[in-house]
């Protein structure tokens, strides 16, 4: 309903009761606008914050899911267990080498761990091995020497192996 002067009349209110009830009424509407106006600035100031606290947690997540990543690649360069999560503090990944939530190239973005803890990575060390070739002779075989045997040696000894062990 429209409060205006033309009805205020047909109501027989006279003039100067009309002007103190527009006046009241022009007061009430005009409160109310600015309580809504403010009430619409503070719904824009919360979905902000909720949308930076959206971008915050995501951030977070990512930041989880690479540091995953990057303790998973130290494990598999050969880190210590035990002093991944340290290695894994070291590492300085940029945006760029990331490929959504996997490192573009695992071995430059740890080279650099690598060389500075070096000490933290198992190293391989080659070691001589003879080849045996084990003795076919019935009971003169041993555990070990099948052990030592290649899937084909077994096959073609196979005779002499059951034989060994039907023996022990």
């Amino acid at each position: 309903m429209n409060l205006d002067r033309k009805l205020l009349s047909e109501l027989h209110v006279d003039d100067t009761a009309i002007q103190l009830i527009l006046a009241a009424h022009q007061e009430a509407v005009d409160a109310l606008n600015q309580s809504a106006s403010q009430h619409r600035q503070e719904a824009e100031q919360v979905r902000g914050e909720l949308d930076a606290y959206r971008r915050e947690v995501e951030m977070e997540r990512v930041a989880q899911a690479r540091q995953g990543v990057i303790r998973d690649a130290l494990t598999r360069a050969g880190a210590n267990e035990q002093a991944v999560p340290l290695l894994a503090l070291a590492v300085s990944a940029k945006e760029e080498d990331w490929d959504g939530a996997a490192l573009r190239d695992e071995d430059a973005v740890l080279a650099p761990v690598r060389q500075a803890y070096a000490g933290f990575f198992s190293q391989p060390i080659p070691l001589p091995t003879d080849i045996i070739t084990p003795p076919l002779e019935g009971s003169d075989i041993s555990l070990e020497d099948v052990r030592r045997m290649s899937p084909n040696e077994i096959n073609e000894n196979w005779s002499v192996i059951s034989s060994a062990l039907m023996q022990r």
